[in-house]
């Protein structure tokens, strides 16, 4: 009898003591929550339908480096048609296109703002991105010809891309990347795709000349079937396979890490930053060989995306996605 009560107390005192220290775990897990809020939280986006079919909208908000983002973007287009391409395919054009997109601070203050105009009544597209206070314009219809600006302004950037407002904006375009391909509405990430190719400041290398892939089959091997082909207007001077599966990335500080240990990855090439490949709105990774100049020449310029090479590498990536976007 004195045996079993002993051991009735034996429980209830391990109980009590598996009951404290439980709640400290709790008040350590909330302690911690509060020292560092809503970081890398997940994105929260919702579509705004004003009943017209030739508009799209979103806002938006992204909580990064205890840092709350706001997103706004917005799209208005005239009726679409088809036209044939040389491929036997169709494609889908408009003759009108205004399309912007913000980040702003929770003050309001803005990180960035992109603004695409295409009007081809008049052979105008332009894409405007304005970061740090500096406005850079890109003449799509001429090659992605560059707008003036001064060297200091792109000193500034460069600056800029590096300090926390600089990195929340990287952050939160990758975290747009990721989440842009699981949206009804595509089209309204598009500027913000651009952003995020542009604020790339650790694209990928070239690689090994030939990866092994996960049942061991070289990737050169396989590059037919793994590679769209490259249509569009700009060169193609390199041209690698872009193998990075569908959710395999994660970001964490601007950073790419692979999902599994030991994921073999070629992503020189990749439309996107990082590894990260943009999609195109029917699904399919976008890369090739203007992403792959670009991605070189920020890596030759010791990873300082703003630089006028560098800038016009840019505007041929941004019309090689366009181009993509559609195929």
């Amino acid at each position: 009898m004195l045996q079993s009560g002993a051991s009735m107390f034996l429980i209830i005192i391990l109980y009590v003591a598996a009951l404290l220290s439980g709640n400290k775990a709790v008040a350590k897990t909330e302690a911690k929550a509060k020292a560092s809020p809503q970081d890398q939280q997940e994105m929260m986006i919702a579509p705004v339908d004003d009943g017209n079919p030739n508009t799209s909208e979103f806002s938006g908000g992204y909580w990064t480096g205890g840092q709350y983002v706001g997103l706004d973007a917005y799209t208005v287009k005239s009726d679409p048609y088809y036209v044939p391409t040389s491929d036997g395919g169709w494609e889908e054009r408009v003759d009108y296109l205004y399309t912007d997109s913000d980040m702003n601070k929770s003050d309001g203050s803005p990180l960035s703002y992109a603004v695409r105009e295409l009007d081809r009544s008049v052979s105008q597209e332009l894409l405007y991105i304005t970061l740090s206070g500096v406005t850079l314009t890109f003449d799509l219809n001429a090659e992605g010809a560059l707008g003036p600006v001064s060297d200091a302004d792109l000193e500034q950037l460069n600056a800029w891309v590096v300090s926390q407002d600089g990195r929340a904006v990287q952050d939160t375009s990758i975290a747009l990347v990721q989440q842009g391909n699981q949206q009804a509405e595509k089209e309204p990430f598009l500027n913000y795709y651009f952003v995020a190719m542009l604020v790339d400041t650790d694209p990928p290398v070239e690689s090994a000349s030939t990866i092994m892939g996960r049942r061991g089959k070289s990737l050169r091997a396989t590059r037919t079937s793994l590679a769209p082909p490259l249509r569009g207007p700009a060169d193609a001077t390199f041209m690698k396979a872009c193998w990075a599966p569908g959710n395999s990335f994660v970001s964490s500080s601007a950073l790419f890490k692979p999902f599994a240990a030991g994921m073999p990855v070629q992503c020189f090439g990749c439309c996107g930053p990082g590894c990260l490949c943009i999609f195109n709105r029917n699904g399919q990774t976008i890369w090739g060989g203007p992403c792959a100049t670009h991605d070189q020449c920020t890596r030759q310029n010791g990873n300082r995306p703003f630089v006028r090479p560098c800038l016009r590498s840019f505007a041929l990536s941004v019309i090689f996605v366009i181009y993509r976007w559609s195929a």
